[in-house]
């Protein structure tokens, strides 16, 4: 008898104490912080969709990135409206987009070596590099786009191409007790 007078004593002693009232309304917030935060953070990451400029050292791939990058879409929207460089000297035109990046008046740019297609080397300079969402999608269209030309160089049609590397459509589900159920 003594023990549940002792327990009973101690237990609403913490219960109302400042600390477990605190822990009580804080711990859940921080709980939801946890699980909705990310999701939010890349939403507000997301915004509006990228200014880029493509320069291309050989001429020969800018078309196919752009294009590449023009499809690229998230929730429906393009992630990137392109804006063609000036014309001019190679270093000009770099110094050029370098300082559109730096006043605002761009997001980035991909630069393309000469040897770019054979090296499978490209270039990006931004203001946020740090996106790794649009960085991955920048790095699969520029990817994209030269499969594309080296399937293209060994004489495979455009349709064909695109045929060939359409991109997998993987379905999940879940399994239970009561069977499998997709999500």
């Amino acid at each position: 008898m003594r023990v549940l007078l002792v327990a009973r004593r101690e237990y609403l002693e913490r219960v109302r104490s400042r600390a477990f009232v605190v822990s009580t309304v804080l711990g859940p917030l921080i709980m939801a912080a946890f699980t909705l935060g990310p999701g939010l953070l890349m939403a507000r990451q997301r915004g509006k969709p990228l200014r880029l400029s493509v320069l291309d050292a050989s001429g020969n791939l800018h078309q196919d990135v752009e294009r590449a990058l023009s499809r690229r879409k998230v929730a429906g929207q393009e992630r990137f409206v392109l804006q063609p460089p000036p014309a001019g000297d190679f270093q000009d035109v770099e110094s050029g987009l370098k300082d559109k990046v730096v006043k605002g008046d761009l997001d980035g740019y991909v630069l393309l070596a000469r040897d770019a297609l054979e090296r499978s080397v490209a270039e990006y300079y931004g203001k946020n590099v740090s996106n790794v969402m649009d960085i991955g999608l920048l790095d699969k269209a520029v990817e994209e786009a030269f499969v594309a030309r080296r399937l293209s160089s060994e004489g495979l049609s455009p349709e064909k191409i695109d045929h060939l590397t359409r991109k997998l459509d993987l379905k999940t589900s879940r399994l239970t007790e009561k069977g499998a159920r997709e999500d």
